[in-house]
């Protein structure tokens, strides 16, 4: 038998693209926290759906609720992950990335620091 981890919750996503990365991974802890309660991709999806409200994010929700509902098929945890990047993940992250790698000195940081800050970026 697994044992749930305690983890926090996802913070409400509310389609604030800089705050994308954050919420999916926070959504992907939980589900490594509790495999058992998340074993298929309909309780991943309704999970983050959940966690989609206001905004951008409430409106997207609600359509693909509505759609999915209509349909009746929540469709794939993979399929709904690549439709949050495309609508919510920054299009420029790679140049982005690659920008703040750059522009990353390390200044007075330590060198754990440097290498910390150098390992989030790359």
């Amino acid at each position: 038998m697994t044992t749930r981890i305690p983890v926090n919750s996802p913070e409400i996503f509310t389609g604030d693209k800089t705050k994308f990365a954050s919420f999916l991974r926070q959504l992907k802890i939980n589900f490594a926290a509790d495999p058992t309660a998340f074993v298929d991709d309909r309780a991943k999806i309704l999970y983050a759906l959940s966690f989609m409200r206001d905004n951008v994010a409430g409106a997207w929700s609600e359509a693909f609720i509505d759609e999915a509902l209509t349909n009746n098929s929540w469709g794939s945890w993979s399929n709904f992950e690549t439709k949050l990047k495309e609508t919510f993940g920054d299009p420029n992250e790679h140049r982005n990335a690659q920008d703040a790698l750059d522009a990353l000195h390390q200044g007075k940081k330590t060198a754990e620091e440097y290498f910390l800050e150098f390992d989030r970026l790359s």
